[in-house]
């Protein structure tokens, strides 16, 4: 390495405070503790069968078995959860489009809690992916640290909050840093066939793609519409022209009246607040318990907030790097 490169490397380590690297190790470490604390809670959850990663491994067992023309059946999808991974109250919906569902099917081969477990090392995969992705553009932290870019990644509570539930959203994470990714090398259609990928949750991915087609991104909006327009078909092709009517039917039921999405935060509230008050009754350590318990409640209604600042920010970003290239 030049001896300039590295003059220039010791400048800029000298150049960080010493608050800033204290925060730097303060914070992943208090991040990392609620991180034991959450799985430690949440290993109880997964063996009763709970869980995001519930309607997921139901979809795609359903897709594998020959049962997509009931795949937004509410009755059809309350039966297989509780016939393979435990009885409730109410079902937890599947709320995706129905092409998702094949990622799933060969999680649903084996039992609920192996599949998780499998969904959990596929989550780590992608989200390593992501990270390899990311890291030359956070050089900035790595100033401070070398290691605090990943430590950050690993520690930030909302990708604990996915990786604990089996959610997708680490999925939407890697497509939406391979659309940044793109962009940054100016291959619009990359970018927007990479964005139109996270149909699957369109509630974010179109804002994004509405914002790039009124800042005139004509090609990044041409590959958006190709392949998120794949992907529908795709769906419409597995569950048939029936089900993606009940798709919308739901969807405007869970958006309008409410009444499914109030049924659903029900359930989760009422299954992480008796897992919580079992974990605080039987609490070695009342204090550590209290704060795990505070924790599990304090979940149900972090993640919502997480999508809307990651939308905002991605919004502010591009908006300003628009600015800069245009």
């Amino acid at each position: 390495m030049p001896a300039e490169v590295i003059n220039a490397t010791e400048k800029n380590k000298l150049a960080v405070h010493y608050y800033v690297r204290a925060l730097a190790l303060g914070i992943p470490a208090i991040f990392l503790g609620l991180q034991i604390a959450g799985w430690i809670g949440f290993v109880r959850i997964i063996a009763d069968g709970h869980g995001d990663f519930r309607q997921l491994y139901i979809a795609g067992y359903m897709m594998r078995s020959g049962h997509a023309h009931e795949l937004y059946e509410y009755s059809a999808q309350k039966r297989f959860q509780d016939e393979l991974i435990s009885r409730e109250q109410i079902a937890l919906p599947f709320n995706h489009l129905a092409h998702e569902a094949l990622l799933y099917a060969p999680f649903s081969v084996v039992r609920y809690q192996v599949g998780y477990c499998a969904f959990l090392v596929f989550n780590l995969a992608v989200l390593a992916f992501s990270y390899r992705l990311l890291r030359p553009y956070l050089s900035n932290l790595a100033q401070v640290y070398g290691w605090l870019p990943w430590v950050l990644l690993v520690t930030f509570l909302p990708v604990g909050i996915a990786l604990m539930q089996g959610q997708d959203s680490v999925i939407l994470f890697a497509l939406l840093i391979g659309t940044f990714v793109a962009l940054h090398g100016r291959q619009d259609v990359k970018a927007g066939l990479c964005l139109g990928l996270g149909i699957f949750k369109f509630q974010i991915v179109i804002p994004i793609a509405l914002l790039h087609l009124a800042w005139r991104r004509w090609q990044l909006s041409c590959g958006f519409a190709a392949s998120s327009t794949a992907c529908i078909l795709l769906s419409f092709a597995m569950a048939g022209a029936n089900q993606m009517k009940a798709f919308i039917r739901m969807l405007i039921s869970m958006s309008v009246r409410l009444s499914s999405a109030e049924q659903i935060h029900l359930w989760h509230s009422s299954q992480l607040y008796a897992q919580s008050q079992r974990i605080g009754a039987e609490s070695a350590v009342p204090a550590s318990r209290r704060a795990l318990c505070n924790y599990l409640q304090w979940r149900a209604g972090v993640a919502a907030t997480c999508k809307a600042r990651m939308l905002f920010c991605w919004a502010s970003r591009q908006a300003a790097w628009s600015a800069t290239i245009c």
